[in-house]
């Protein structure tokens, strides 16, 4: 588990220190950082993998921009120079990245031809402490440098870090791919940063034992489905014209007449995908330990959305393997959701301070809080958009 991240100098966040949980939620207005903060970590995560360039961020679910872009430069503050990204696991395991490409190197087209990484590991476990660094430039003529030597130099609980760190990836889900008619622009082993891959990942899962859980969920959380299948296309299902995936997610509803009760993916509702993508997160142990999604519940029913939520976090703090997640959305009633008298799962409000710079603030729900927001007949999204969290646009 990664139990805190450090973050200076990345776009508007010029320093902000998050300490995790495994569930973590960050809310906040439009523009406020909450992507960012996913992003950053995706920066490091490149970093850590030895390499930061377009294809190794796109990889990971970071937007591309020009690298000046990245460093922060709000108006009327010094410029931060370089980017310090920092993250801290397990036995006092620390990995930290330092990261500049000097804009006086940059080409006509705003890429920088030499970007200047520092990687420093700490550690410290039991009688084993230790500091190793790597420092190395990506030039067009050399542009990765040997991890698999690295490796060899550090202790097996920094290993770990490294592993976990690398494989994260931000996930933002598009309908089209969702319903297998769409290519995932971002198409990845097991699933696609877009969701491509679904229907065979589920496919997988269903085969399991776990499958029934899978549909008794489902079933739960969207009335109409009687059972869910991943078949190949088929004319009888979708227009013959229609470009499609190879697989496919079928459903059947139990209010049509038998015959005409199949639909596929493409026919139904945005949101019953959706709930797959997500129950598929929390259950496949093939998917990363240490992954982000990007606006939660984005095209779904709030109470929809309130209902997942419990149940993800339900599925991902009981299951056998870890896995530790960072999520945005815009959604006040997920918060009603969120199980927050467990400490694993964490509210973060994320917000511009009159300066522009990123502030990240946790909110703490204690039991005696919990107690008083009942008796009020409040819930935790009356007080979002009331404005008593924080986070909210400021508009009349």
């Amino acid at each position: 588990m990664i139990h805190e991240i450090r973050i200076q100098g990345f776009k508007a966040i010029a320093d902000v220190t998050i300490s995790l949980g495994q569930i973590n939620v960050f809310i906040g207005a439009n523009g406020s950082g909450k992507s960012s903060i996913l992003e950053a970590v995706g920066v490091l995560s490149a970093a850590v993998g030895g390499i930061v360039d377009d294809a190794a961020l796109s990889r990971r679910g970071v937007r591309l921009g020009l690298p000046s872009l990245y460093k922060t430069s709000l108006a009327g503050q010094r410029a931060r120079y370089p980017i310090i990204l920092t993250a801290c696991g397990e036995g006092v395991t620390q990995c930290q990245i330092t990261l500049d490409n000097p804009v006086k190197q940059s080409e006509p087209d705003g890429r920088s031809e030499i970007l200047e990484v520092a990687t420093t590991w700490s550690w410290e476990s039991g009688s084993d402490v230790g500091i190793a660094r790597q420092e190395w430039t990506l030039q067009p003529a050399k542009q990765r440098w040997d991890r698999g030597q690295w490796l060899e130099k550090t202790p097996e609980i920094t290993r770990h870090l490294m592993e976990t760190l690398r494989a994260y990836r931000i996930y933002t889900p598009l309908t089209p791919v969702l319903r297998g008619v769409a290519p995932d622009p971002v198409p990845l082993p097991v699933l696609g940063l877009s969701g491509g891959g679904l229907a065979e990942l589920l496919e997988g899962l269903l085969a399991q034992e776990k499958g029934m859980h899978l549909k008794s969920l489902l079933t739960e959380l969207v009335d109409w489905v009687d059972d869910v299948e991943v078949l190949p296309p088929s004319k009888s299902r979708v227009p013959a014209a229609l470009p499609t995936t190879r697989r496919m997610l079928v459903f059947t509803d139990r209010r049509m007449r038998e015959g005409k009760n199949q639909l596929s993916a493409y026919d139904t509702s945005e949101g019953v995908a959706y709930v797959l993508f997500m129950l598929a997160l929390a259950l496949s142990p093939d998917v990363p330990p240490f992954l982000a999604v990007d606006n939660v519940g984005y095209g779904m029913h709030p109470r929809l959305v309130r209902m997942l939520i419990r149940r993800f976090c339900d599925l991902m703090l009981d299951a056998p393997f870890e896995r530790q997640s960072l999520l945005t959305t815009h959604d006040p009633l997920l918060l009603d959701g969120l199980p927050l008298l467990d400490d694993r799962v964490r509210l973060f409000v994320v917000e511009r301070d009159p300066k522009g710079a990123v502030m990240v603030r946790r909110i703490k729900v204690t039991k005696d809080l919990w107690r008083k927001k009942e008796e009020s007949g409040m819930t935790l999204s009356d007080l979002w958009l009331e404005g008593w969290l924080g986070g909210v646009p400021d508009l009349l």
